[in-house]
C-alpha cells in the first residue's frame, strides 16, 4: 500500500493533513505468490526429505557462513517450512501462512518490509528467495537494517539459466501451457541468475561482497521426464 500526504494550512493557522492511499503493485505480486505457495505447500511438505537432500551443498555453505555461538540470533529470511536446521537461534519470516510450521519460531510477513527492530538479529540467511519478491533491492536493505553491526548474511539465488536443469522443463510448461513468460522486472526464478547482475544488485544494496560461490545441486538422476515433469508441475502448486 502506498500512501501520500499532502499538508494543507487552514486560515486559523491549524494544519490540515489529506491522506492518499492506493495500491502497490508489489501487494498484488505478494498477494498472488501467497496464493501460490500456499497451493504447493502440501506438496513441498510431502517431498520435504527430498528436497533438502537435494538443496544440502547450498544450505551447507549458507549455515557455514553464520555465526558459531549458539546463542546467536539468526533470521531466516524466505524461510518456507523452516526445513534449514541450524544450531542457532533461528526466527524465520514467510509470506505464505500455509509454508509455516507451527511448532517452528516463525512470522507471518514480508521480505521486503520485516516485522522486525533494526540491529535485532547476528546473522541472516535467505535461500533462493530473493529473486522472488517484488523488490530483491527492497528486501536485501531491509534485512541489513535487521542486522547487527558487522553480522553477516549469506543468501542464494538461483545460477544461469543455460546451466540449470529446470530450464528445459520450464520451457515446456510454457509452451505446452501457453504461460507468458515473466517480464526481467517480475519475481522469477531466473531473476538474479546472471553473476554480473549479483554483484551489481550487492553494490547498490551498498553491502560487502565477501564470498561468491557458485555450487552445483542435482536433481533429475533417479527420474524420468514423466516423473520429473509431475513433480514441477507438483511443486508449482499445479501452475497456480
Amino acid at each position: 500500500m502506498r500512501i501520500r500526504r499532502e499538508e494543507r494550512r487552514l486560515a486559523d493557522g491549524r494544519r490540515l493533513y489529506l491522506y492518499e492511499f492506493d495500491e502497490d503493485p508489489g501487494d498484488e505480486i505478494q498477494a498472488r505468490q501467497t496464493k501460490f505457495w500456499s497451493i504447493a505447500a502440501p506438496a513441498w511438505e510431502e517431498r520435504s526429505a527430498e528436497i533438502e537432500d537435494w538443496l544440502a551443498p547450498i544450505t551447507e555453505r549458507l549455515l557455514a557462513a553464520m555465526p558459531s555461538d549458539e546463542t546467536a540470533l539468526i533470521l531466516d529470511a524466505g524461510c518456507g517450512r523452516g526445513s534449514m536446521r541450524m544450531k542457532n537461534r533461528v526466527v524465520g519470516i514467510d509470506i505464505a501462512p500455509a509454508m509455516l510450521d507451527p511448532t517452528r519460531r516463525v512470522v507471518r510477513g514480508s521480505c521486503t518490509v520485516l516485522p522486525f527492530r533494526s540491529n535485532a538479529f547476528d546473522g541472516a540467511v535467505s535461500r533462493l528467495v530473493l529473486m522472488l519478491v517484488p523488490s530483491p533491492l527492497q528486501a536485501l536493505g531491509e534485512i541489513q537494517r535487521t542486522l547487527k553491526p558487522g553480522a553477516p548474511l549469506a543468501f542464494a539465488v538461483w545460477g544461469p539459466k543455460e546451466r540449470n536443469g529446470w530450464r528445459a522443463a520450464e520451457e515446456t510448461i510454457t509452451e505446452h501451457l501457453q504461460i507468458r513468460p515473466p517480464r526481467p522486472d517480475e519475481p522469477h526464478i531466473w531473476r538474479l541468475s546472471n553473476p554480473e547482475e549479483v554483484q551489481t544488485f550487492i553494490e547498490e544494496s551498498g553491502m560487502a561482497l565477501e564470498v561468491f560461490e557458485s555450487v552445483e545441486i542435482h536433481c533429475w538422476e533417479k527420474r524420468t521426464a514423466e516423473e520429473a515433469f509431475d513433480l514441477i508441475i507438483a511443486l508449482s502448486g499445479g501452475l497456480s
